[in-house]
């Protein structure tokens, strides 16, 4: 029974937390960006963001950090809180504030969990704002300019729609990988098409096109992902060469060059805006109370919204805490490579690039793959598979050691070799078609880490050494049924 109960603190409710809050921050932070709070009162939206922060603050009691990069993490993530309350004053509200809070306690979670949740809530409420919209429950604005008229299909600006199903596509391709089929291909395909003629959003749309290209070309290609060495670093340095490409053409940019201007109006103006950003309001040290103005639309001269997510944040959260940003978010995107995560290092790139022109991936609801950069900073080097919570912080040595003993069992391969073999298709995931897979890798890892964990519990209370009680205490709450 205290088993049983040290379990269900450790690992159940654990998880049941962090679920709850992230999915109560979902749902407030996509019905705030609809027409659902304009034609409706939601009064209760601030309260429901406080919650779900108790949630967290409850799960970080119950789970208190054990290794020192995790108790490093938390410290530095808490600074950075403060920093943001004592400057900026708006912690609940603040983006900034949920990827460092999610980012510290998703790193024990399970990730693919989190992306399977995330398009369950997400694609409910993005087809309840959209169909709520065409039905005339909630406001379908109506830009009506000549060049570029658009529809808003309920939300309070023309963007949010496609960008949040650019988040869905992006996450089921993630979670399909080499299986993404003609079923998922005939749902996303053409909702992304109809999003795309009624808003006329192009970088979502052509995002997503480009995801699933890269998906389709990865099942069916023969060069090995070692031999695309250069292509994965450029992947991890993106941050830094995009955020250095906007920064020298916000400080370069001149309306009398017609190469410039061309550029400029290509980009819809946000060259101008953030050339007029960088001169008038400049770049601090530390961060400050950014106010920016939409009154109007882009042609009032009032207006002064930075669209660029690296210049946003280096102008708001100011050059130290930039800094930072830019290298854990560097460091993280290493890590993934180092594992072998190739579709999640290339959907994350993909996101880097959203983020020249555009800053709504700094929300979780629009760029889920903030958790996952959480998840990979605080997996250490004895985890085989820092996406999934089942063997994280037990050591390698143990695991190696137990699974070539493993016994046998009806239908299923459990040898050393098997077991060997599929830790290297895991590391790669991307280096063999799917006809070349031996038939037994088809384990899944979920079912491979439960029996290990039965093993070593197994073994662990057989010995009753000192060393071996100490192991099981700090392993027993990231361990499954």
């Amino acid at each position: 029974m205290k088993e049983k109960l040290i379990r269900f603190v450790n690992t159940d409710l654990n998880s049941w937390l962090f679920y709850i809050s992230y999915s109560v921050y979902l749902f407030v932070s996509i019905i705030n960006t609809s027409y659902f709070v304009v034609n409706y009162q939601f009064a209760i939206g601030t309260q429901l963001l406080t919650f779900s922060i108790l949630l967290l603050m409850c799960k970080e009691i119950i789970n208190t950090p054990r290794s020192t990069n995790e108790k490093l993490g938390v410290l530095l993530g808490f600074a950075f809180l403060l920093v943001i309350n004592f400057t900026i004053g708006d912690v609940v509200t603040d983006q900034v504030t949920w990827i460092i809070a999610f980012i510290i306690c998703a790193r024990d979670i399970d990730y693919e969990k989190v992306v399977r949740l995330t398009i369950v809530i997400s694609s409910i409420m993005l087809a309840v704002v959209v169909f709520s919209s065409l039905f005339g429950v909630i406001e379908n604005h109506y830009d009506s300019y000549v060049a570029r008229p658009r529809h808003w299909v309920g939300f309070r600006y023309a963007s949010f729609g496609p960008t949040l199903l650019f988040n869905i596509s992006a996450l089921v391709v993630y979670i399909r990988k080499e299986k993404l089929g003609k079923l998922e291909l005939l749902i996303l395909i053409p909702a992304n098409v109809a999003l795309f003629i009624m808003t006329d959003s192009r970088l979502p749309f052509y995002l997503t096109l480009l995801v699933m290209a890269f998906a389709y070309i990865s099942e069916y290609r023969t060069i090995p992902a070692d031999k695309m060495k250069p292509l994965w670093l450029a992947m991890v340095a993106s941050p830094l060469i995009f955020g250095g490409i906007c920064l020298w053409m916000g400080y370069h940019y001149d309306a009398n060059i017609p190469r410039w201007s061309q550029l400029n109006d290509t980009l819809s103006g946000r060259l101008r805006l953030e050339h007029t950003s960088l001169l008038t309001r400049g770049i601090k040290w530390w961060p400050r109370a950014f106010p920016m103005s939409t009154a109007g639309g882009v042609f009032n001269p009032g207006y002064n919204f930075i669209d660029s997510l690296y210049i946003l944040v280096l102008q708001e959260y100011g050059i130290i805490f930039s800094i930072l940003f830019m290298a854990i978010v560097i460091y993280g995107l290493w890590k993934m490579y180092k594992r072998g995560e190739y579709y999640l290092l290339f959907v994350s790139t993909g996101y880097t690039l959203y983020a020249i022109i555009d800053q709504l991936i700094l929300g979780i609801n629009y760029n889920t793959f903030w958790l996952a950069l959480g998840v990979a900073l605080f997996a250490t080097e004895h985890d085989k598979d820092f996406l999934t919570a089942n063997t994280r912080h037990i050591p390698i040595s143990e695991i190696e050691s137990i699974i070539g003993r493993a016994p046998s069992v009806p239908g299923r391969r459990t040898s050393g070799q098997t077991a060997s073999q599929r830790a290297a298709v895991q590391r790669t995931p991307m280096t063999a078609n799917r006809t070349s897979r031996p038939a037994g890798l088809s384990r899944t890892s979920d079912t491979q880490a439960a029996e290990i964990a039965r093993l070593l519990q197994q073994k662990r209370q057989n010995s009753g050494s000192p060393s071996a009680k100490t192991t099981n205490r700090n392993s027993r709450r990231y361990r499954r049924h």
